[in-house]
């Protein structure tokens, strides 16, 4: 049916973070080479770029096909490496 890439916030480093599959009947396949864990905390939800250590604020959207949309970034590390 479809597919939905998230990727880094950061200008300067755009990181594929995820890639979401949609299938028939609205089910849902993450591919397998990419593997970042969602991090909840205190009602956020963000994933850490493995490349440039920010975080990527998400919320999902939708109610058959749920999609995750990127909100804001947030620099933790000053010291970026191209």
């Amino acid at each position: 049916m479809g597919f939905q890439r998230l990727v880094c916030k950061n200008l300067k480093c755009n990181q594929l973070l995820k890639e979401i599959y949609f299938l028939e009947g609205g089910q849902q396949k993450t591919n397998g080479h990419i593997i970042i864990t969602l991090i909840n905390n205190n009602g956020s939800n963000y994933y850490i770029c493995p490349k440039c250590n920010g975080k990527n604020y998400v919320v999902n959207e939708g109610e058959k096909i749920v999609l995750e949309k990127i909100i804001r970034f947030e620099q933790c590390d000053s010291k970026y490496i191209d």
